[in-house]
């Protein structure tokens, strides 16, 4: 009985371990998608969660995060939640807001125009993004970008009028 016991509590420990060591080896993007459940890692997204509120998010990772696509990478996190959650977290760890991806030349404001989130386009001007920042790729304003958006739109489907008056009326406020 003993000898089972202490083959149970071996294996456990091994286990234990494995998973700790594949989570610490994790880079901050690979461990984003951990914490979102959005991935085949056999880790649960609860522990992933924890470990990257409480030991991640330091000068290396916000440095991996910028040269990528920087904030903008937690856009597509399915839960609503959960991304605005990580959001705040990285922002608070140091994040620019105003970083521009070096996969796309966009802001992170002009990625949410062109996802068409006006959620998340009202939540990035509350946390101080600079809708006068052109984004590289053409050298346009937010203000800029969402009119050009609206007139090359192929799929006429997409409605960014909701877009362009939040803008407006931050771009009112200022005035």
């Amino acid at each position: 009985m003993k000898k089972i016991l202490l083959l149970v509590s071996t294996i456990s420990l091994v286990v234990v371990s494995l998973a700790i060591y594949a989570m610490v080896t994790l880079n901050i993007q690979q461990l984003i998608i951990c914490a979102s459940d959005e991935s085949g890692y056999y880790i649960p997204k609860n522990i992933c969660k924890y470990y990257m509120y409480n030991y991640r998010g330091d000068d290396k990772d916000i440095l991996l995060l910028e040269n990528s696509s920087g904030i903008s990478y937690l856009f597509e996190t399915k839960d609503e939640s959960e991304k605005y959650k990580q959001i705040e977290f990285f922002l608070e760890k140091g994040t620019n807001i105003n970083h521009t991806s070096k996969l796309n030349g966009l802001s992170p404001l002009h990625t949410a125009i062109l996802l068409n989130d006006s959620k998340l386009v009202k939540f990035l001007l509350i946390k101080k993004a600079d809708p006068l920042q052109a984004e590289s790729n053409n050298n346009m304003s937010s203000y800029e970008y969402v009119d050009f958006l609206i007139l090359n739109e192929k799929r006429k489907s997409v409605n960014r009028d909701k877009i362009k008056k939040i803008l407006l009326e931050f771009k009112n406020k200022k005035t």
